[in-house]
């Protein structure tokens, strides 16, 4: 590992969205008139401007600044270090008290809101009594006419006193949610910039992932219902004192029944913690998993590995859902009780009550109580059941962000000069930056550094290290084989691993640049610094002060450069494993009739890993003055595109195809029935309880319902309940099982064609923006979709029900039905033309978040020892901002929308109660009762379908997002067409043909192989050098097919280009200079497929690879040498191509002018490689 890998992969930190600094507040145009403020008037011109074209990110207010992500941080940090100092002490750090002191004022502010609203309920519910009292006079005088009209206007200004009250807590609640997402993101984010090493090793990317992209959004909802903790139980109280007025004793059962459903939903919430612990981790697996698919999606393509990849994440995804289906099935439980319990309350409070109170059952008895009833199950029941569920959530994503936020940072020391700390994987350069003046001469002074990672002295990485650096001889080259110490003698300069024994003094900074680095300007020696130069090429061993030869962790030579590099030194026996070995190359399997063994898995082990980007020459000299200028290089640089983005409604083609992956249109219209018919019997059963009530205060009607007796009233009734709990039960069960396989199948398609993508598709998206897909749009799929669809159709049938009930109850309601309707949709259709965009924008934003999170991963040592955690902290701040401007907006236009649709539904409650006084003796007291009751319960219902509707919509971005890209173009197929005939032994030689090859990675793209055109004859070893750019590792990919090349490939005869993808690809094993590893074992990584036993994998590894034909792409001259003929491209095309040593005779060549530019003495060691090479071969 060199310095000059840094230069392959630099890491940007470019933000990706436009900062939007100096942005006005728009809530200072309406400071001073509450109303507006109330109403959020302020974002009236966002929606005036959304409604004319698509939003762009420029048009988007500046966030708050009580929201922004700096500002929460530094308040979160401010209360958590204190706790952290509990923890020192050996007491339980308190996350819950940091939340509490950050937010207090408001959760108060919000629980004086809830419990005005219950108040208003209960007004509410006393005000329809009356009402419906005045139903039921035969002959009302004008004073009761007069109080009615007031009862009627006292209705509709306490709904919306209900409202207001509704609005208010829930925008807290919203932004209380979005705040805590905000402080445990950034938290979370500034944690895993100072883990220890120990700690990183203990979490995966997808794990980090994860709890940025699904478990903090957990928060989003997580303080919705929390007040209902506590205002529930107190709720039931207050109804039990109103009910027991109506009903005397009957109203204990009500309190009985309401009582009883706490046990159960704490069980439930038990379980629901559970399955929802169990499920996370799935996800995290599954999407750790897609991470290094993602990442490593060329060695899968090149060895052919898809359909093992396919079963891996199969079978997470398979687990997954499972344990999805067992949270849901239990979910259906909370569901089935909500559906059931008002019509079940209702039944067995009037069941009892006729049974032994003499006093005969009124409307007002009915419909007080009905009210009652519906307004508690709404608080104590559905609000306390979705307050569980959310609370479930959030304290799993709670649990382990704090468990995140309580590992151990990275290890330090008190010392002074130990100024700066960082990490590393696989260092490659330290330098020590000089400090002031005053603070000495730099100096690196190791003396019998001894250390392990398992911190077992019988495990010891080093032993015994001794050495020095300082000004007089600078640059210091430590070398060694694979796994001699030297990573490790790094990481203990840099204080991430501590020693056992010895010391490791270090005066002045740190600088770090890895093999992914952030490089620097200019060289090591004109920085004039201290420098550590970790390597294994030879000819920049000339150049140093000093080397340091590490062997199985011990010091095997020390001293000067020009000493040490003598023959007799025994340096160069530490090279010879190292340059023995190709950088990168692939091999032409040659049947192996022995093992039957394809070669790639011993080609694991024979070659070395440690190497660098595909484009990348390492080697690449500094041009003499005398040198002959070059023909400029073929270059391909891939630019990202924008994110796409959808723009307008979400399609219905694309709620057909959705709801068709789950199920089908017949199992989807099924579903929708039981609906319609679940609603129905709930107001079958509602009419039944009112109709008992006319036929009982009305002696003179003369229905047919009105003769039957109480017990097969009674009988009636029940069979009502029973009917509702077999409709409930199939709604909620089959409901979910339709959107659970629909993500499942949409998850399966999305996969299945990123797997089959081309390699550009890779290189034009960013790995996050791949991730995102799989990680926030499925789980949206997976959870929320789900959630937010139930609750719209349940309410929007019950909308549905009302309506119709008015309109059956007064006629002349008509009027105001169509008036909800028509305002209510033309609201629907202004609101979600802004608030879709913002939503979309809002979706866009968080790719920028995880991107950097996976690029703050990969550069985290050298973040680390540059002290440049405080940019990438702010650079955070400022990618979250930007989530914040979207994720703010769309909390606000949300409840801008609420509040206008509540206050329609408060004009449609005063209208249908005054239109119903004029003619109050012409109508049907029941039925205007249990249409008032129906309305007044619209309050905040009304607005929350529609909103859920939004939601939904909203929530189908991600659905549409998933299924654009289970729409990817693909590769050609991975089998061969059946009608082409191919021997089951091909290839038998390794004769490869090249005839007039030309390749470029994208059909837009320029040609980075021009007419390539060269015999390959069986067995035979080449090199393939040339500059970076020169089309080296192009001329492997059109090889392997990762673009489709032009002009013809053969590989014993047989036309590469007309085969499927597996046949070629299968047939070649590939050593790539990146090194990638799959989280699993090494056993897997040389076997996914499960193919072979272990015997034959260890025999296969013993075996030599002298009868294949192997090409080699050189980033060290050292490693083809030895070559049979060397293969030299510039820009694209073969320039030379020969046997070595007759080249290296030639002083024209191009490969003698790169080996003089090695030095003189590694010059003459490599002419020497090829003579000895070539005289064995003649």
């Amino acid at each position: 590992m060199t310095s000059s890998q840094a230069n392959g992969g630099t890491s940007k930190w470019t933000p990706q969205l436009a900062a939007h600094d100096g942005k006005k507040d728009y809530r200072r145009k309406v400071k001073y008139n509450p109303l507006c403020r109330a109403f959020f008037c302020w974002v009236d011109p966002l929606f005036w401007l959304g409604c004319g074209r698509s939003l762009e990110f420029s048009d988007l207010y500046a966030h708050p600044p009580e929201a922004d992500s700096k500002y929460l941080l530094e308040k979160f940090n401010k209360y958590w270090s204190v706790e952290l100092q509990r923890r020192r002490e050996g007491r339980s750090p308190r996350l819950l008290l940091v939340w509490v002191k950050i937010f207090w004022w408001r959760v108060l502010f919000q629980g004086l809101l809830v419990f005005l609203q219950i108040c208003c309920m209960a007004g509410v519910a006393e005000i329809l009594g009356y009402i419906t009292d005045y139903f039921v006079i035969e002959s009302p005088t004008a004073a009761d006419t007069r109080n009615a009209y007031l009862y009627a206007v006292g209705l509709g200004l306490v709904s919306l006193c209900i409202m207001l009250c509704h609005a208010m807590c829930f925008h807290i609640a919203t932004l209380l949610g979005m705040y805590t997402r905000i402080i445990m993101t950034a938290a979370s984010y500034n944690k895993i910039l100072s883990l220890s090493q120990t700690a990183i090793g203990q979490l995966t990317v997808g794990h980090i992932v994860n709890l940025a992209s699904n478990d903090v959004h957990k928060f989003d909802q997580a303080f919705l219902m929390y007040h209902y903790l506590w205002i529930g139980p107190l709720h039931v109280i207050l109804t039990t004192y109103l009910m027991f007025l109506e009903v005397q004793w009957s109203a204990f059962i009500a309190t009985a029944l309401l009582v009883l459903q706490i046990p159960l939903q704490s069980v439930l919430a038990k379980v629901f913690t559970k399955i929802k612990l169990k499920a996370a981790r799935l996800t995290d697996k599954r999407v750790k998993v897609m991470n290094e698919v993602i990442s490593g999606i060329r060695v899968i393509k090149m060895y052919a590995w898809e359909y093992a990849f396919s079963d891996v994440v199969a079978a997470i995804r398979k687990s997954e859902i499972y344990k999805l289906l067992q949270f849901f099935a239990f979910f259906s439980v909370s569901s089935l009780y909500e559906a059931i319990s008002r019509t079940t309350i209702m039944f067995l409070v009037f069941s009892v009550y006729v049974n032994i109170s003499e006093e005969e059952l009124t409307p007002r008895k009915v419909f007080v109580s009905l009210s009652l009833i519906q307004f508690v199950r709404l608080t104590s029941i559905r609000f306390l059941i979705i307050c569980i569920q959310l609370l479930s959530n959030g304290r799993v994503a709670w649990i382990r962000i704090k468990n995140l936020l309580l590992m151990d940072d990275y290890w330090t020391n008190n010392i002074q000069e130990y100024q700066n700390i960082n990490n590393s994987e696989d260092p490659t350069v330290i330098c020590l930056q000089p400090m002031p003046s005053d603070s000495g001469a730099n100096e690196v002074i190791v003396e019998d550094l001894t250390a392990s990672w398992s911190m077992d002295e019988n495990k010891l990485s080093l032993s015994n290290i001794s050495f020095t650096v300082n000004k007089e001889k600078p640059l210091l080259a430590v070398v060694g084989k694979v796994g001699c110490g030297k990573s490790t003698l790094l990481q203990c300069l840099l204080k991430e691993l501590p020693a056992l024994s010895g010391t490791a003094m270090v005066k002045g900074s740190i600088g770090y640049a890895s093999q992914e680095a952030w490089v620097f300007s200019a060289t090591l020696r004109d920085n004039n610094k201290i420098v550590i130069l970790v390597t294994h090429q030879v000819q920049y061993l000339e150049r140093c002060d000093a080397i340091l030869g590490l062997n199985e962790g011990r010091v095997l030579v020390y001293g000067n450069a020009r000493d040490v590099l003598k023959e007799d030194s025994g340096i160069f026996e530490l090279l010879v494993d190292d340059t023995s070995t190709s950088d990168d190359g692939f091999k032409i399997r040659k049947q192996s009739i022995s093992t039957g063994l394809e070669p790639q898995i011993a080609v694991e082990f024979s070659q070395k890993l440690e190497t660098v980007e595909e484009e990348d020459d390492n080697e690449k000299p500094q041009k003499p003055e005398s040198m002959p200028a070059e023909e400029p290089e073929v270059t391909h640089k891939l630019s990202v595109p924008a994110e796409e983005r959808a723009h307008g409604n979400i399609s219905v083609k694309t709620y057909f195809n959705y709801f068709l992956a789950g199920g089908g249109y017949i199992f989807t219209i099924f579903v929708l029935i039981i609906f319609a018919i679940t609603e129905g019997n709930i107001v079958t059963a509602d009419w039944w309880i009112s109709d008992w009530a006319d036929c009982e205060s009305e002696t003179n009607l003369n229905r047919s319902t009105c003769f039957l007796s109480d017990n097969e009233r009674i009988g009636i009734y029940g069979g009502l309940v029973g009917s509702l709990t077999i409709f409930a039960a199939l709604r909620a069960m089959l409901f979910f099982v339709l959107m659970l396989n629909a993500s499942r199948v949409v998850h399966n398609r999305m996969f299945a064609r990123v797997l089959r993508a081309p390699v550009l598709f890779f290189d034009t998206n960013p790995v996050g923006r791949i991730l995102n897909r799989f990680s926030k749009d499925v789980g949206f799929l997976d959870d929320r979709l789900i959630i937010s669809f139930n609750d719209f159709l349940s309410i929007f049938t019950r909308f549905l029900s009302t309506m119709i009930a008015a309109t059956i109850a007064n006629v002349y309601t008509l009027f105001a039905v169509g008036f909800v309707f028509v305002a209510a949709w033309t609201l629907r259709f202004y609101y979600l033309k802004t608030a879709r965009d913002i939503k979309r924008l809002e979706a866009l934003s968080r790719s920028p978040i995880y991107s950097h999170l996976s690029l703050t991963l990969q550069g985290l040592p050298t973040i680390r020892s540059y002290s440049m955690q405080s940019e990438a902290m702010n650079h955070f701040h400022t990618f979250q901002n930007q989530n914040t401007q979207a994720a703010y907006l769309y909390a606000v236009t949300e409840r801008w929308f609420g509040m206008r649709i509540d206050s329609i539904t408060s004009i449609f409650i005063t209208i249908v109660a005054l239109a119903s006084i004029p003619v109050a003796s012409t109508l049907n007291a029941g039925l205007i009762g249990l249409s008032l009751t129906y309305a007044v319960t619209l309050m905040g219902a009304f607005q929350y379908c529609i909103r859920q509707s939004a939601e939904v919509e909203s929530l189908m971005v991600s659905a549409e997002r998933v299924m654009a890209y289970g729409r990817l173009e693909t590769e050609p197929s991975l089998e061969t067409d059946p009608s082409i005939s191919l021997s089951s032994d091909w290839p038998t030689k390794g004769h490869i043909e090249l005839n007039n090859l030309s390749y470029r990675h994208s059909n837009e793209g320029p040609l980075v192989l021009r007419g390539i055109t060269c015999n390959i004859k069986p067995s035979e070893k080449i090199g393939i050098v040339g500059r970076t750019g020169a089309g080296k590792s192009s001329l492997i990919g059109a090889l392997f097919r990762l673009a489709e090349p032009t002009g013809s490939i053969k590989i014993d005869g047989v036309e590469t280009t007309q085969l499927g993808l597996h046949d070629v690809r299968s047939n070649m094993s590939i050593i790539p200079q990146d090194p990638v590893l799959f989280g699993a074992s090494v056993r897997y990584n040389l076997d996914p497929f499960q193919q072979y036993d272990d015997d034959r994998i260890w025999r296969m590894i013993r075996e030599q690879f002298s009868d294949y034909t192997v090409l080699t792409i050189a980033h060290r001259l050292d490693t083809v040498m030895d070559s049979d003929r060397i293969m030299i491209l510039k820009s694209g095309k073969l320039i030379e191509f020969d046997v070595p040593h007759i080249l290296l005779s030639q002083s024209s060549s191009y490969l003698s002018k790169l080996v003089e530019q090695t030095g003189p003495n590694n010059a003459e060691r490599l002419r020497n490689i090829a003579l000895e090479s070539y005289n064995k071969l003649n």
